[in-house]
């Protein structure tokens, strides 16, 4: 039986924490839209999610003949689901039919598909229509489709037992305008959790609690101890403001990794309310690209991307006011409708001048940004950053940034150099470069040295998926820049990893048939040889 709505933390499920997957997973359910759900069809997506690679259970990284692989055949894929049964559950279904629920369950709120009861059909909206009909390099408009969902997705929304009435993007962005108003400055992260159990859409009530929250933690900042037992303070304090908005007796519990507190009624772990839920619901807050994180005054603050402003604007005088809805169907077609002021056809974006560049390699130092390239080299899919800034962005952008900063910062001879990852008003990325297009080859950036270019493709696939996915397409863009300078020798930096056997074959004989020069090279080997003598055209001869 479904629980009873009451008053409780945000949730957005964990299991798809990151938003830039949700294209994938829809891309894998769509060929089931307009069939009825049973646990047979269920299973069967999640055993494609498996074999796409989008899942792989623990059980993988244990097999030593399945961890190194990428994607599965439907044997392997059955042998992983057999060897790492779910011990998942709720609303009637368990195994992998739970599995299924938690993983489409954040697309549900989003009114991407109207995920219904086991029994009836699936139905893509028109937002998730249009987001599965998109190619995965269209970053843009992808952000713009997740933009139109947020800014009207409901914590109480008929899809969860929540009853706290607040639309979560609206509730934020008004919140950081009035601390910008008020103080100059934005949101500190650390005072999410505190968001995310507020109950109503009262951004001025909300915004006096917190500097109520702000006044005690400066206290804590004055005391003689040291930073740790500071932090730890701190976290107690926050805890015990996310009890207090729901009435809750202050009562702990240890175990064996932490405590949990009573919230709404129910002993919760503290790195659920301090960490984990957090951290997913900026993730898709971020996602909007209308908020990121900004260094002020050595303090790290959530605030506005001021050159949005008018979208901002327009968002709040459209979508400020909470609805009322009678049932999932009513809240469905709400929010899966698209806003054609939100998502634009003809997207216009920003690309990094030099001057950010130069900032971001001052910020982050010579050092992090490479050991921070090598992190990506050793644990392509897994990668985590500890930086507070590269940790939320995603590992193929994280690359795709910190090898443009290493190149303007590290090669000496360079003549100019273009990076074109998507920025937002303090330079750092928010997305990849743009496809190909008519008035762009694809690449994701071009350094010019004399009388040569060098067009930069970095990525984070390796074996066999690596040369299907990218060989041809780095192909015809350096085609296309070639067209563009005709005067000037072209080279492509195929930068991944390791370059696959394949991948290593294919510029082999493009080189030998057509004399056309792809370059496959390795993270650490671009590094070396670029540290070491500061030239591109060193690789050449890799």
């Amino acid at each position: 039986m479904p629980r009873d709505k009451k008053n409780r933390i945000l949730y957005l499920d964990t299991s798809l924490r990151n938003p830039e997957r949700v294209k994938d997973f829809l891309t894998v359910l769509y060929p089931f839209n307009n069939q009825v759900l049973t646990e047979d069809l269920a299973t069967e997506v999640e055993k494609k999610l498996i074999m796409e690679g989008l899942f792989r259970p623990n059980v993988v990284s244990r097999s030593s003949s399945l961890k190194d692989k990428t994607e599965f055949t439907e044997n392997e894929a059955q042998e992983i689901m057999n060897l790492a049964p779910q011990d998942h559950s709720g609303e009637g279904v368990s195994g992998w039919s739970a599995r299924f629920r938690t993983h489409y369950f954040n697309m549900s709120q989003l009114g991407y598909i109207f995920a219904p009861e086991f029994g009836e059909k699936i139905l893509f909206g028109e937002s998730g229509i249009k987001l599965v009909s998109l190619n995965n390099e269209e970053n843009g408009k992808i952000s713009q489709l997740h933009c139109n969902a947020m800014c009207k997705f409901h914590a109480n929304n008929p899809f969860i037992n929540n009853a706290n009435e607040n639309i979560p993007l609206i509730l934020i962005i008004k919140l950081i305008k009035l601390f910008i108003l008020k103080t100059g400055k934005g949101l500190r992260p650390n005072e999410i959790p505190i968001i995310i159990c507020w109950k109503n859409n009262n951004a001025n009530e909300l915004y006096g609690y917190i500097e109520k929250f702000r006044e005690e933690s400066k206290k804590i900042d004055n005391e003689n101890i040291n930073l740790t037992k500071k932090n730890e303070k701190k976290n107690i304090l926050t805890l015990k403001y996310c009890t207090k908005i729901f009435g809750d007796e202050w009562k702990v519990k240890e175990y064996d990794k932490g405590i949990k507190v009573k919230l709404s009624g129910t002993f919760t772990k503290d790195t659920t309310i301090l960490k984990d839920y957090p951290d997913t619901y900026f993730r898709y807050i971020k996602e909007s690209t209308l908020i990121y994180k900004k260094k002020v005054s050595g303090k790290t603050y959530l605030v506005l991307d001021d050159k949005q402003m008018e979208l901002i604007d327009y968002i709040l005088e459209n979508y400020g006011d909470l609805k009322e809805f009678n049932n999932k169907k009513d809240y469905f077609d709400f929010i899966s409708s698209v806003d054609n002021k939100i998502f634009s056809e003809n997207l216009v974006e920003t690309l990094p001048e030099k001057e950010f560049l130069t900032k971001w390699i001052e910020e982050f130092g010579e050092k992090t940004i490479e050991k921070e390239l090598l992190k990506l080299a050793k644990n392509p899919t897994g990668s985590k950053s500890d930086n507070e800034f590269l940790k939320d962005i995603a590992p193929s952008l994280r690359l795709e940034w910190l090898l443009a900063l290493f190149i303007f910062n590290k090669v000496k001879n360079l003549r100019d150099f273009k990076p074109y990852y998507h920025i937002n008003d303090d330079g750092q990325a928010i997305r990849h470069a743009n496809g190909e297009s008519n008035n762009h080859s694809g690449v994701d950036g071009i350094a010019f040295i004399n009388n040569s270019f060098f067009t930069i493709e970095p990525t984070l696939l390796t074996k066999t998926k690596q040369y299907y996915k990218e060989s041809f397409s780095n192909h015809k863009h350096l085609l296309k820049e070639m067209e563009n300078f005709p005067e000037k020798k072209g080279y492509c930096l195929q930068i991944s990893p390791e370059p696959s056997f394949e991948t290593l074959q294919y510029a082999k004989n493009e080189k030998k048939e057509t004399d056309v020069n792809l370059i496959p090279v390795s993270i650490q080997n671009f590094i070396d040889k670029i540290n070491k003598t500061g030239d591109l055209k060193s690789l050449i001869a890799n």
